[in-house]
């Protein structure tokens, strides 16, 4: 495994296979996805470390992939990037998005269009 971002007491490890697999770890032990959607909310060194190890990512454009996150079930935090061409072609446009974003923060977070999941975005720099 190697280090790819630390912040604080956390740390984005990637194990290298033909689709890289990256995983969350606090103070040297794997978080697990309870404990990580708590801290997202109240530590700022979660949310850095998240932004700087999917800013660093190779390739550039991806699909964020996880396991489902069942009730009952706590498994540790880990994804994978799916490389896509498609997005490499698309300029982001936060226009639309620019009241949300909150000045000096990684993240920021809102609903979908539907209503039905919430994003957690890296504030466009």
């Amino acid at each position: 495994m190697t280090v790819v971002a630390a912040h604080g007491p956390f740390e984005v490890e990637r194990r290298d296979g033909a689709l890289p697999t990256y995983h969350l770890r606090r103070d040297g032990n794997a978080l697990r996805w309870d404990a990580f959607a708590r801290e997202l909310v109240d530590a700022p060194a979660l949310r850095q470390v998240l932004v700087d190890a999917l800013r660093s990512a190779e390739p550039t454009a991806y699909f964020f992939e996880c396991a489902p996150w069942i009730a009952g079930n706590d498994p540790k935090v880990e994804w994978v990037l799916v490389p896509t061409r498609s997005f490499e072609r698309v300029k982001p446009d936060v226009v639309p998005f620019r009241d949300l974003f909150e000045p000096g923060a990684a993240v920021t977070t809102f609903p979908n269009l539907r209503g039905d999941a919430t994003l957690v975005v890296p504030n466009p720099t």
